[in-house]
């Protein structure tokens, strides 16, 4: 049985993380977490699950080739970038 749980706790074996948060617990120690008047449990639909993203993640850019005849844009002045740095050592 599912239940929630007003206020985040815990029972002896079961925890619930944030006020609201809704876990399985056995029937009979849900019945007894009901019984108590302000112990905060109520019955609950099990979770729903989180939805699967159908689109895979994005690659990440390649540098693109300029047209021919064309210069990278140049960098402004100023210090050097850490990449930088590091491959000329």
């Amino acid at each position: 049985m599912y239940l929630r749980k007003a206020q985040a706790g815990s029972v002896p074996g079961h925890q619930w993380t944030y006020d609201g948060e809704v876990i399985e617990v056995d029937d009979d120690l849900a019945q007894d977490l009901l019984a108590i008047p302000t112990g905060g449990f109520s019955e609950a639909e099990p979770p729903k699950a989180e939805p699967v993203d159908p689109e895979p993640e994005e690659e990440p850019e390649t540098p693109q080739e300029l047209p021919e005849g064309e210069e990278p844009p140049k960098r402004k002045p100023g210090r050097p970038k850490k990449t930088e740095i590091a491959e000329a050592e």
